[in-house]
């Protein structure tokens, strides 16, 4: 095998890992592809550039002559159970797990022909649509004995961290903003009529064209509220910051996929601002005052279309 090429957004993101789990990861990462290479008989290629964020993933060769993908995960949280979500979706709306090796912490996935991704299709409207058709064929109930997280832990431990870091940051973002957020945080999960298996990160990014449809890739997967997963899409069709009149077109984005997904508009735009205020104040701590001041004033666009 080549000698290994770390992409650059993964070699940027084990540069910045908080603990030495990526930088332990690294050195074994050869040994790891050249046991993969054995036991799943694959050639594998030159890994996409620019690269993920978390994993090492690349292109192979099949000894039947297919192609596939092998993905080499950095061990963390969200991405324990990425096989289960693959395995417990099939195929519909998802790429297709087709091994996984778990002390490797690796898969090899169905490659995506040609793979484009659902950001370049443009237009907000399009891109809303198809990733909503994704949500719809991936909103299944979680199979008995599932491995995955609830969204009310993962909300909870949200709410922890929105409330230290506020305190701890000496308030830098308006605090009737993120009594609400903590609020939502602690109330949408627990009245949440529906339970699924949730994508978690489903950003047009991670919707790739396939010759069947468009498909997700890269789950963070948890089980809960529906509600929670349509945010980045009405975030990221299209900067709403950019826009003319932004309260318009995010009123617009949610009441599109609320209605294509049989969802609470309301319950969808709560979700949207919980999530943006936890997001800027990570970006404040992570050292992006920037960043996060942009993510608060996404989280103000939403507060006027909430209802619990």
């Amino acid at each position: 095998m080549a000698p290994i090429r770390i992409p650059p957004l993964l070699a940027t993101s084990i540069e910045g890992w908080e603990d030495d789990t990526a930088s332990k990861w690294l050195p074994e990462l050869s040994n790891r592809l050249e046991r993969l290479s054995d036991l799943w008989d694959i050639e594998i290629l030159a890994p996409f550039e620019p690269g993920g964020v978390t994993a090492w993933v690349a292109p192979v060769r099949q000894a039947d002559g297919g192609h596939a993908v092998a993905k080499v995960v950095i061990p963390h949280r969200e991405a324990r159970h990425e096989a289960a979500a693959l395995t417990a979706w099939g195929g519909e709306g998802a790429v297709e797990l087709l091994a996984h090796a778990p002390d490797e912490d690796a898969m090899l996935i169905e490659r995506c022909r040609p793979g484009t991704p659902l950001t370049l299709l443009g237009d907000p409207d399009a891109i809303i649509d198809a990733g909503a058709r994704v949500l719809r064929q991936t909103w299944v109930p979680a199979p008995d004995g599932h491995p995955f997280e609830s969204l009310a832990e993962v909300a909870g431990w949200f709410a922890d961290l929105v409330a230290e870091r506020q305190a701890r940051l000496g308030e830098p973002l308006p605090q009737d903003l993120v009594d609400t957020a903590l609020e939502l945080l602690r109330t949408l999960p627990t009245t949440a009529t529906r339970q699924v298996v949730l994508h978690h990160d489903l950003h047009p990014g991670n919707v790739l064209l396939h010759q069947r449809g468009w498909l997700a890739i890269d789950p963070k997967p948890q089980v809960g509220d529906p509600a929670f997963d349509p945010v980045q899409l009405v975030l990221q069709s299209g900067e709403v910051l950019d826009e003319l009149d932004p309260l318009d077109v995010v009123r617009g984005r949610v009441e599109r996929l609320a209605d294509l997904l049989d969802l609470g508009p309301g319950r969808l735009a709560g979700w949207g601002l919980a999530r943006c205020v936890e997001w800027a104040l990570y970006d404040i701590d992570s050292g992006r005052p920037d960043d996060g001041a942009r993510h608060a004033q996404r989280a103000a666009l939403f507060a006027p279309l909430v209802r619990l």
